[in-house]
């Protein structure tokens, strides 16, 4: 979600090379907190991958957020789809001339899932939660706040870098999936 430059522009230091593959580690590490805590996949995909749906008998077929469409099949057959944003969860509707045959599990959509790549205030949150758990790592009288994220403990030295985190974790509580 983001890079070791990106964290060394918002901390205003460098990052030793030799601490690259931890600070990576971390960065990976709070994109998971984020997805976890989200219900959401912001990770973009190298392939697509199946999903199976019930099929409703009608023209729509509600279906997960992808960023895109491969194919969508009924017993091994394509059906040609138009794919539209549901404005709710889920996030796409599937629409089809033919009905989506009644069945339990009977539809596969084969797609690559979620955002296709994290939305800049998502990798705002990312960012700052990873600059976090580095100023965690250097010992500072200074700490304006310490928290806890996923398994980690964060430090923020200024209000500035406090004001970030609320603004950090109000971002990932708008974007939680709620299940009904």
């Amino acid at each position: 979600m983001v890079t070791i430059q990106e964290l060394q522009n918002y901390l205003l230091t460098e990052i030793d090379s030799s601490f690259a593959g931890q600070v990576n580690t971390w960065i990976n590490q709070m994109s998971k907190y984020i997805e976890t805590e989200t219900g959401q996949e912001f990770t973009e995909q190298a392939e697509a991958s199946e999903r199976v749906f019930d099929g409703n008998s009608k023209r729509e077929l509600l279906v997960d957020k992808f960023y895109e469409l491969d194919l969508v099949t009924y017993k091994d057959t394509p059906i040609e789809v138009l794919a539209y944003p549901a404005n709710k969860t889920p996030q796409w509707k599937l629409y089809s001339e033919q009905r989506f045959p009644y069945g339990r599990q009977n539809i596969v959509v084969n797609a690559k899932w979620g955002y296709g790549g994290a939305p800049d205030d998502i990798a705002f949150a990312c960012l700052v939660f990873t600059a976090g758990i580095i100023q965690k790592q250097v010992i500072s009288k200074n700490d304006k706040a310490n928290e806890k994220i996923g398994d980690y403990q964060v430090s923020y030295t200024t209000e500035a870098q406090r004001d970030d985190f609320n603004r950090a974790m109000e971002i990932v509580k708008n974007y939680k999936e709620i299940a009904i």
